[in-house]
């Protein structure tokens, strides 16, 4: 008897529960869906990018050069910039008698950067014009006797006229050794006679005397040589002739030998006079001066004496492989410096030509170097600045858009859902650029349609809370959570 009331309760129990279950699934709140309403908006695709600021130039200066040049290198083969020691024509011999500038102080283009006493470069400049001086009188004199061989064998004289002539030429020569050999003693000892002070342009100018007092010698020493042979030879005919030969290939000889000499002088002079014109430093660029190697009194030196950074500033951004294909010389970027809390606006120079190198380390992601031309570079902004980058790769302006977790369907059919009298209606779309978080509708829907971006069914929670939201179906990769358009999202109850 007891087991048989023991059972009626618990059928009893079973049916009171079903009733209650029942009536409060009869009761439970209706589906909720997530919305969000079509409007205008721009739709924008970008690349995220992270960079440091480097100047666009660096310059190593020396004293003979005009500096050599290292610019950010973003398009070539690394991301950095850096200085690069000079390799000019200065030299230690000169003496450092002005420096003008000090790290860190900003100088205009051409500005005098450094000076160095050019007394010794003068004297060089000196000393060169006159052994170029003596170069060209003995082209001048080589030349003249191979004209003078060269006119004997076209005219040969009788045998006594050859005779005669070339004793003349030989007392002519001899004379003329006479008065060389005389000149140069005198230039020699004007030079051994100078008092201690004398300028170095005075002793200088007494040596291209001594020089050209050499140089007349040998000269006269060889027209009497010459003279002496045509003297032995005269008196015979055959032997005339072959002097003659002798002789214009000699002269021929020498005067190669002194045109040798000139260019050797030409280019003794033009090295003496850029030396000259050393003596000052100049700044080819406006910039910060980033480093001196120079004190005043003491030698300059032969590599580089002064740094310069440009004033032109760029951003030397890193860019994943997956997104460098997407970039172009030309598009614009947002760059934003977190030690300002400033951004500007900068274009894209160059494509790279290869990755960066590898830093080492457990990652093996691969990224390349993009050089970015700053607009304006924002105050206080320094070198070595991090900066974050999004560089816009596409962009539609003021077009019906929606967010992309409204989208659904195929890719070759995309569809939303829009709500109707509270309903959700699907209705086929076609769309436009599409991001993350937005697509541009083309056609298929109007300005202020409501889209379903989600749901949310009470039912799918066993807590008796208010239940979980589910996202709309995405189109491939655009799907994914739900969110608002705008920052308003909507929700829509529908009966039932």
């Amino acid at each position: 008897m007891k087991r048989a009331v023991v059972g009626v309760l618990v059928v009893a129990l079973v049916v009171v529960g079903f009733l209650w279950w029942n009536t409060r699934r009869a009761t439970a709140s209706p589906v909720q869906y997530l919305t969000a309403t079509a409007a205008r908006s721009n739709v924008t695709d970008s690349v995220a990018a992270t960079g440091t600021v480097q100047p666009q130039t660096t310059l190593a200066l020396s004293f003979g050069s005009t500096g050599t040049s290292t610019g950010s290198s973003g398009s070539s083969s690394s991301a950095s910039a850096s200085s690069s020691q000079g390799s000019g024509t200065g030299t230690t011999t000169s003496t450092v008698s002005a420096v003008n500038v000090a790290v860190g102080q900003h100088v205009d283009a051409g500005a005098v950067l450094a000076t160095v006493d050019g007394a010794s470069q003068r004297a060089a400049v000196t000393a060169a014009t006159g052994q170029l001086a003596v170069a060209q009188a003995q082209v001048t004199s080589a030349q003249s006797q191979l004209s003078s061989a060269l006119a004997r064998l076209v005219a040969e004289p009788s045998v006594a006229s050859v005779v005669a002539a070339a004793k003349s030429q030989l007392a002519t020569a001899q004379a003329q050794l006479t008065v060389a050999e005389a000149q140069l003693a005198a230039a020699q000892a004007k030079l051994a006679a100078e008092p201690a002070g004398t300028t170095a342009s005075q002793l200088a100018s007494d040596d291209v005397a001594v020089a050209q007092g050499q140089a007349q010698v040998v000269q006269a020493q060889g027209a009497v040589q010459s003279a002496q042979h045509a003297v032995s030879t005269a008196s015979t005919p055959s032997a005339t002739v072959a002097s003659d030969n002798s002789a214009i290939a000699q002269a021929r000889l020498s005067v190669t030998q002194a045109q040798n000499g000139v260019t050797t002088a030409t280019s003794s002079l033009a090295a003496a006079r850029v030396a000259a014109a050393s003596t000052s430093l100049t700044a080819p660029i406006a910039g910060i001066v980033t480093a001196v190697d120079l004190t005043v009194g003491t030698g300059a030196p032969s590599g580089t004496a002064v740094q310069l950074r440009s004033d032109g500033l760029q951003v030397v951004a890193s860019v994943a492989e997956l997104d460098i294909t997407k970039l172009k010389a030309g598009l614009i970027a947002d760059v934003t410096f977190p030690a300002l809390g400033s951004s500007a606006k900068a274009t894209l120079v160059a494509l790279p030509t290869q990755a960066n190198s590898s830093t080492g380390g457990t990652s093996s992601a691969v990224t390349f170097p993009v050089d970015l031309q700053l607009a304006t570079a924002p105050p206080g902004l320094l070198p070595g600045m991090s900066a974050q980058i999004s560089i816009t790769i596409a962009s539609q302006q003021s077009v019906l858009a929606v967010p992309t977790t409204a989208i659904q369907g195929s890719t070759a059919s995309p569809t939303v859902q829009v709500m109707v009298n509270g309903v959700p209606q699907t209705r086929p779309v076609t769309i436009g650029l599409s991001t993350a978080s937005t697509t541009e509708i083309v056609a298929g829907l109007n300005a202020g349609d409501t889209v379903v971006t989600g749901v949310v069914n009470p039912l799918s929670t066993t807590t008796g809370g208010a239940g979980g939201a589910g996202g709309a179906g995405g189109i491939g990769g655009l799907g994914g959570g739900t969110g608002g358009f705008g920052g308003t999202t909507n929700r829509t109850r529908t009966g039932g």
